[in-house]
């Protein structure tokens, strides 16, 4: 049986004798195990639960609330073992995939709800949508006071008669083209005299250059063991490994102020460990924000032997680097690169 200690324990953790709300039954049974892993102090296995269930939801285009309520509860199970900042970084992902987000101080313990609002003030502002100016109209051109209104004239042919020679020299039509249109109609005159006629020059355009897409690179530093080198392991699927340690170097082509990656190792179709951002270090910066064109350097220390699992021995060949967010890849690149596993 569970030891029924560890939700008081959690309680006391969160500065709280109350305990989290409980939400109605969702689609996905690994998610509501995390979030019940989350309420009874498990915090550990909630992570690893909840952490592996998150690529799914993202894979079927889950709600964004959804999604955002996985990383709520992360960032839960984060101050549970008493991690602030691991903490801030799942509750600025929820608010990201969920800016309209709020936790109530009537559902979520004190300490929660001071973490999540901390974060709140500290996420950069959402983006917002530039809004077009509505077409301006033209009024139309009124009579002088006093003056009747035109009558309009019956319309004419399309056709253009020539005019008639004339001593002295010739005179040309005026044309009238668009009459009608938003902003007026324009004019093309060809003047007479000494029997010459000038011709309509063709419209210029200015050519548009876009902005260059940003690019990015992956880079895998250090390995330990090795790459083809031989990584045992006893957990089993849903648990997690410590093994291989690596170190990633990344770079981008602009900035990003909240980065987040994931790093996959496949064998053929077949996914076998994960892991993400909140199981590494930055240890080239203490920086949250990604400056454009720096060098990124993130040290792994943790993987997820993912469900069903690629069995008991088995080698990777490769390893699939993405840079971004779940909901909004920047790039992704795959190596063709991998170790040896076994039990």
């Amino acid at each position: 049986m569970r030891p029924r200690f560890l939700s008081a324990l959690l309680a006391v953790l969160l500065g709280s004798g109350g305990s989290l709300p409980t939400y109605a039954q969702a689609s996905d049974p690994e998610v509501e195990r995390g979030v019940r892993q989350a309420q009874e102090g498990e915090s550990e296995q909630a992570i690893v639960t909840l952490q592996g269930a998150l690529p799914r939801l993202v894979e079927r285009k889950a709600p964004a609330r959804d999604i955002a309520r996985v990383h709520v509860y992360l960032g839960v199970a984060h101050l549970g073992l008493n991690d602030p900042a691991a903490a801030k970084t799942s509750f600025l992902e929820a608010i990201r995939v969920d800016p309209a987000l709020r936790l109530g101080s009537e559902e979520y313990p004190p300490r929660v709800v001071r973490a999540f609002e901390e974060a709140r003030r500290s996420a950069p502002p959402a983006p917002v949508a530039a809004t077009a100016a509505p077409p301006t109209t033209a009024a139309a051109p009124t009579a002088p006071s006093g003056t009747a209104p035109a009558t309009p004239s019956a319309p004419q042919s399309s056709k253009v008669e020539p005019a008639a020679k004339k001593k002295g020299g010739s005179k040309l039509p005026l044309v009238l083209l668009g009459v009608g249109a938003v902003g007026g109609g324009v004019a093309l005159a060809a003047g007479g005299g000494g029997g010459g006629s000038s011709t309509p020059s063709s419209p210029t355009t200015t050519p548009v250059t876009a902005p260059p897409v940003p690019t990015g690179n992956f880079n895998l530093s250090y390995s330990s063991p090795p790459l083809g080198g031989f990584v045992s392991f006893s957990a089993k699927p849903g648990g997690t490994s410590t093994l291989p340690e690596i170190k990633v170097d990344v770079v981008y082509g602009a900035d990003v102020p909240d980065p987040w990656f994931e790093i996959n190792l496949w064998r053929g179709p077949d996914l076998c460990f994960s892991t993400s951002k909140a199981y590494s270090e930055r240890v080239d910066s203490s920086d949250l924000p990604y400056r454009a064109g720096t060098t990124a350097r993130y040290y792994v220390w943790l993987w997820t032997v993912r469900q069903p699992g690629c069995g008991d021995f088995f080698t990777t060949d490769r390893i699939e680097f993405f840079w971004g967010r779940p909901l909004a890849a920047l790039f992704t690149q795959n190596l063709a690169v991998g170790w040896n596993f076994g039990r």
